[in-house]
């Protein structure tokens, strides 16, 4: 081993290989200083970064391998459908058992305006028809009158709210 501050003589030339264990106060690590070297002197790199593609730039369609194919098989945006070309739709759309506000049928609060009188129960109004079919008497009525077909059926116990639709014949 080679203590420190000891030089070494004797021999000929600049002396012989040492071996790393026998170096005394080496440091632990040995951390990369900050640094740049020029593009000519790293071997290969120039040549590397001229054969890349530009961050920045655009292909054709033919110039991408099965591209058009794929674009072939999708669908245009906005296409449309024909209604019998739509599988697994129901057969039928039966409608909701429901109701509405008065002001919730268009024109319906007017039609009622052009009947005179009170307009009462549906045997009320049965009287004063041209042909009348009752359902059931003070509470449902068909009536045929001569400008409009009438359905009023029996108020919603929950909200008093009266079924009537309006036909205009």
């Amino acid at each position: 081993m080679v203590a420190k501050g000891h030089v070494v003589t004797g021999g000929s030339g600049p002396g012989g290989p040492v071996d790393w264990d026998d170096v005394e106060d080496k440091p632990a690590s040995f951390p990369p200083s900050s640094h740049t070297h020029a593009q000519v002197d790293v071997t290969g790199l120039g040549t590397a970064l001229g054969a890349k593609a530009n961050a920045v730039h655009t292909h054709a369609v033919a110039d991408t391998v099965g591209l058009q194919a794929t674009l072939d098989a999708k669908s245009a945006t906005g296409h449309t459908h024909a209604y019998a070309d739509i599988t697994g739709k129901p057969a039928t759309f039966a409608p909701s058992a429901h109701g509405h506000a008065i002001a919730d049928v268009a024109g319906l609060e007017t039609e009622l305006a052009t009947l005179s009188g009170d307009v009462g129960t549906a045997q009320d109004l049965a009287e004063e028809a041209a042909q009348v079919f009752i359902w059931d008497p003070g509470t449902s009525a068909y009536i045929l009158s001569p400008g409009a077909r009438i359905y009023i059926g029996p108020g919603d116990p929950g909200t008093g709210v009266l079924w009537i639709n309006v036909d205009p014949s």
